[in-house]
């Protein structure tokens, strides 16, 4: 693809990732800081496909302050987060509420009085990636689709839930993040199954979630046994509806012609 056309969705969403926290310093409403964090992620994964080929290495180095801006906002949401799964399993312990509520409200605040700051940074991160991208190339691209693929399918194979299964669903994502792209640079229809990928993050998401809350339960509250048991039998239930929704997966993902261009086949299909 001419390099052009990649600066542009570049600074597309380098500007997504301002307003959305320009918007979070104003407001305070959480679904601003959900579409920061999500941006970010998106941002992110462009990067990512720019480095498959090898020639934009430094990008992920440039784009490190901006992973720093995205943890600190994790904290916040986070916090809101751990007080929603303790209501929604009856968890009545008042300490661990105001634990929570106090870490969410002084973090927004740092986060808030960071926020100009923030904004500077984002800009200049902008700036050195606009300077530093090299040109990315159709064949780059499919290969990276190949790439990851490969190891989701790798990953899912061996059914074993640790936290590969967790880099499983980033992956997952880096291809749905990135499909509008992937199908304007082979100028035809992308007939990759992208609901049935977005079931299948959706599915790996919960499943971690579900992971990191019992885990935090374990530690910060051992007396609560009954939501910790719940939380496993919850994890079971899931691990379970994973490996039935990702049976067959190259069959469920795939059409016969993926990856076609000019009447040429990228890749060979197992």
């Amino acid at each position: 693809m001419k390099k052009r056309k990649l600066k542009r969705l570049l600074r597309k969403h380098i500007q997504a990732v301002s307003q959305h926290l320009e918007s979070f310093s104003t407001t305070r409403e959480e679904d601003q800081l959900h579409q920061l964090r999500v941006q970010i992620k998106k941002l992110k994964s462009l990067l990512i496909l720019f480095t498959s080929n090898g020639q934009n290495n430094n990008l992920l180095k440039i784009f490190k302050p901006i992973k720093r801006i995205f943890h600190h906002a994790g904290t916040i949401r986070d916090a809101d987060i751990h007080r929603q799964v303790a209501d929604k399993f009856g968890i009545k312990n008042s300490t661990f509420h105001k634990q929570q509520a106090e870490m969410m409200f002084d973090q927004a605040t740092r986060f808030i009085e960071a926020g100009p700051g923030y904004i500077k940074e984002i800009s200049k991160v902008g700036r050195k990636l606009d300077t530093e991208l090299k040109s990315v190339k159709v064949r780059d691209i499919t290969a990276f689709y190949r790439s990851e693929l490969d190891a989701v399918v790798l990953v899912l194979a061996k059914r074993e839930f640790n936290e590969d299964m967790h880099e499983c669903r980033k992956k997952v994502k880096n291809l749905l993040y990135n499909q509008k792209l992937f199908s304007k640079s082979l100028g035809t229809k992308f007939e990759l199954n992208i609901p049935y990928l977005n079931r299948v993050q959706e599915a790996l998401g919960q499943w971690h979630d579900s992971i990191l809350v019992r885990d935090l339960f374990s530690n910060q509250l051992p007396g609560e046994q009954k939501a910790i048991d719940q939380l496993n039998l919850q994890i079971d239930n899931q691990e379970k509806a994973i490996t039935r929704i990702t049976a067959n997966f190259w069959k469920k993902v795939r059409a016969e012609n993926l990856f076609k261009n000019r009447g040429l086949s990228y890749f060979v299909w197992r």
